[in-house]
């Protein structure tokens, strides 16, 4: 009993896709599934319980939706309708976003790819799987310049495209790269405060020099 009270989070506004497919796992292990699936169900006592467990596994909001539902069949449909139509939404949303995709300037290549990966779970949790190569492609696609030789390398070569293969490529470029652009960044500071010191030199100099000289021509005037 202890078993079953723990066995599937109740469903909420955000998780129908994973909440769904571990509902059904769960109704099927119970032999309560069929009744789901049935215009008019065969066995009532069976569909009554189903009908329970579905009322049972959802949020307190959720229960005027399914308060007035006969059958397990009626209450599954009708949650499936209200989701849907949030999934598509939440889909588009997503797909957006992934098309969209950039690695920021300061975003270390681990925690981009993790956020790519990110909107592929939850792509999936809506019904809609992202292909690892296409997960690849994104990726490879919202990478700045410097990742430009193994973009075009990889992208050419011909060979089944892996996530972790790629990243492990692309922390090599990160880690080569940083000392080189740390370097230039070092050097660009120490030139502009070079160059800013020398100026503020030669103006300090050029001032003592003319107060120097306006003394004298006052004291000459005299």
């Amino acid at each position: 009993m202890a078993e079953d009270r723990l066995s599937i989070d109740k469903l909420d506004v955000d998780n129908y896709g994973t909440w769904s497919v571990q509902m059904k796992w769960l109704l099927i292990e119970k032999g309560l599934w069929a009744p789901v699936e049935q215009e008019e169900p065969e066995d009532k006592d069976k569909d009554q319980k189903a009908l329970a467990r579905i009322g049972r596994s959802v949020q307190n909001h959720h229960v005027a939706m399914l308060a007035k539902c006969k059958t397990a069949k009626e209450a599954w449909t009708k949650l499936e309708v209200v989701y849907k139509a949030k999934s598509n939404a939440k889909r588009l949303q997503l797909k957006t976003e992934l098309l969209a995709l950039k690695k920021q300037a300061s975003e270390p290549v681990t925690k981009y790819v993790a956020r790519a990966s990110g909107f592929r779970d939850q792509l999936a949790a809506v019904g809609d799987d992202v292909k690892d190569e296409d997960l690849v492609l994104y990726v490879l696609r919202g990478l700045p310049a410097q990742y430009n030789t193994v973009v075009t390398l990889l992208t050419v070569s011909g060979d089944k495209l892996d996530l972790d293969d790629v990243l492990a490529k692309l922390l090599t470029i990160e880690q080569t790269s940083a000392p080189v652009e740390e370097t230039k960044a070092y050097y660009s500071g120490s030139w502009s405060q070079g160059r800013g010191g020398t100026y503020a030199r030669h103006a300090h100099d050029n001032n003592q020099a003319a107060r120097v000289a306006a003394t004298r021509q006052q004291q000459h005037q005299r």
